[in-house]
């Protein structure tokens, strides 16, 4: 079976790729190759493929590998059904996607239990307003008369300063109206 692949060319860090057919149980270094079918540029993305040549390949039933079939397919090469494109994670990425999810994992608990703590200030409202309206309705009877015994008494305590002035006025002349007394009866 034949496999559609890149091999690799160039210098070292400055790679270009050949799109080659080969034997698939050959490796693309072996020098074993059926078809030359173009080149590829990584580092100006520039490609120049025989599509032709390799849609007869692949509707033969010639394997791509992944890395030739995303390089077709950005060429806008039909690819048939049956080819799958493997794609492979980058673990960098995936730490990354894993983070990006565990933080809005988060934020969707923070923000249910600020509703929760919503609702709760709401009905702790909502009974604070019903206390509040309990507080407002009419008393029986009995407490009534002991509201007003209360008012009266802290009038009294309250009371003018005459009136606690008089008070003192007459417990002095009491006193002295008993002082003159016992002392008239001494002097007999």
């Amino acid at each position: 079976m034949l496999a559609l692949r890149l091999q690799r060319t160039g210098r070292k860090k400055v790679s270009n790729y050949r799109v080659i057919a080969q034997e698939h149980r050959f490796q693309p270094t072996s020098g074993k190759i059926v078809a030359y079918l173009g080149h590829y540029n990584p580092h100006t993305k520039e490609a120049e493929l025989e599509t032709e040549q390799i849609e007869k390949y692949l509707s033969s039933g010639a394997r791509p590998s992944d890395a030739a079939a995303k390089l077709f397919k950005a060429q806008g090469i039909k690819l048939p059904d049956w080819v799958t494109i493997h794609e492979y994670e980058d673990k960098k990425a995936k730490a990354a996607a894993e983070e990006k999810t565990a933080k809005k994992a988060e934020a969707k608990v923070k923000d249910t239990a600020e509703d929760v703590s919503d609702e709760a200030d709401a009905t702790d409202s909502e009974v604070k307003a019903d206390d509040s309206a309990d507080e407002a309705t009419p008393e029986p009877a009995e407490s009534k008369e002991s509201t007003k015994e209360t008012t009266a008494d802290n009038k009294a305590d309250k009371g003018t300063d005459s009136a606690n002035a008089e008070e003192k006025d007459k417990t002095e002349e009491d006193n002295k109206n008993a002082d003159e007394g016992s002392a008239k009866e001494d002097s007999k």
